[in-house]
């Protein structure tokens, strides 16, 4: 295996691990209040360790990578090289530090303070993404700006996705389709992933402005970042749409069936659409993890 096959797989890892241990004790402080998520503490943990573990492991990697052999990436100058004098490097190491203080967050007593204390440092560890890929390397007027932007981006889509995740296992138990909280957390969901997809439309465009720029927008399509990226988006379109029907179509017929006695059909077309778009999420992560090294066609 290559260090670019290593650093693909470990991003994809650190994107899945980032959704649990920020998307997850958002869920629960916002759309969750009411429902049980069994676990979740785990969950958070498991998340955290993932991501810590990986983004550690990704400093070799990246040394292999720029040394040009794995046998390098093992050599004490090339590694604190990379991971005390680059922004990668210190960007993983903050990642890492930032994803294990949300697993001590989320070993203390159940209630707000433990879910606040792990999305306040959930909220650094995937901020930290922002300097992991292009908008790192961004100079001059937006060097602030790309990677604040980009930080928002990772955030939104980590809170967006986490709760989805959190979703699909609450709707596992097996009083959810009967309980009336239910739908009242899908509708909540709503309202966070509305502010998530809004934020990430935007971000989306500011990144898009400072990697592809107006001048070089016909050149969009001709490398292998350009064809990724629409990939991306035909993704995201499939998961709005999946919202909006969850939104305004499912979660409305749920709580109508609720009321009649005989909620179990809709509560399974709601289920089967969110493990969907799930589905979609994890897959639009692995598409994200590939362009993340890929040059754009301002760096092209």
């Amino acid at each position: 295996m290559s260090g670019e096959d290593a650093l693909i797989g470990l991003r994809l890892v650190q994107y899945a691990g980032a959704c649990l241990l920020l998307g997850v004790p958002v869920f629960l402080l916002t759309a969750g209040r009411r429902l049980s998520l069994s676990g979740a503490g785990v969950l958070v943990v498991a998340g955290a360790v993932a991501t810590a573990s990986c983004a550690l492991l990704a400093v070799l990697a990246q040394t292999a990578v720029m040394a040009g052999a794995w046998a390098d990436a093992l050599n004490r100058d090339a590694l604190l090289m990379v991971a005390l004098h680059t922004g990668l490097g210190l960007s993983m190491l903050v990642r890492a530090a930032a994803a294990m203080a949300v697993a001590a967050a989320a070993t203390l007593r159940p209630g707000r303070l433990r879910w606040s204390a792990a999305t306040a440092f959930g909220l650094i560890a995937v901020g930290s993404f922002a300097w992991s890929g292009h908008a790192g390397a961004t100079e001059g007027v937006g060097a602030m700006l790309h990677p604040l932007a980009d930080a928002l981006h990772a955030i939104s889509a980590t809170i967006w996705f986490g709760a989805l995740t959190a979703l699909t296992l609450i709707c596992r138990r097996p009083e959810a389709a009967r309980d009336p909280a239910t739908p009242e957390a899908f509708a909540a969901f709503s309202s966070v992933g509305t502010v998530a997809v809004a934020t990430l439309a935007l971000t989306g465009l500011v990144n898009a402005a400072f990697l592809v720029g107006v001048e070089r927008i016909d050149q969009t399509l001709e490398g292998a970042w350009g064809r990724l990226l629409v990939v991306k988006l035909a993704l995201f379109a499939a998961l709005l749409s999946l919202a909006a029907s969850n939104r305004w179509r499912l979660t409305p017929a749920l709580a109508r069936a609720q009321a009649k006695g005989e909620p179990r059909p809709a509560f399974d077309r709601l289920t089967r659409s969110l493990t969907l778009e799930v589905l979609i999420a994890v897959t639009l992560l692995a598409v994200v993890a590939v362009l993340g090294l890929q040059p754009p066609p301002v760096h092209a």
